[in-house]
């Protein structure tokens, strides 16, 4: 529950340059997940949650609040 992740792999490569004045972290391999390349197309949730703007300036956090209704609703058996 929730929203689709970035898409960026967890498997990653990091190269310093020689200089050392900066450090590169690129994929260096893609993840598959549930049929399809993570890299670029992220992960969908089983049940999307986004945040309601009205509900983040209240200091409410929608993606909990819509977790609580979809348990209560029994969703989350």
């Amino acid at each position: 529950m929730g929203e689709t992740t970035a898409g960026a792999s967890i498997s990653k490569r990091q190269w310093t340059f020689p200089s050392g004045i900066a450090t590169l972290s690129l994929p260096v391999r893609s993840r598959q997940g549930l049929g399809s390349q993570i890299e670029f197309n992220g992960v969908k949730p089983h049940v999307e949650a986004l945040p309601v703007p009205e509900e983040v300036q209240k200091g409410l956090n929608s993606e909990i609040l819509r977790a609580e209704e979809h348990i209560l609703k029994g969703g989350g058996r």
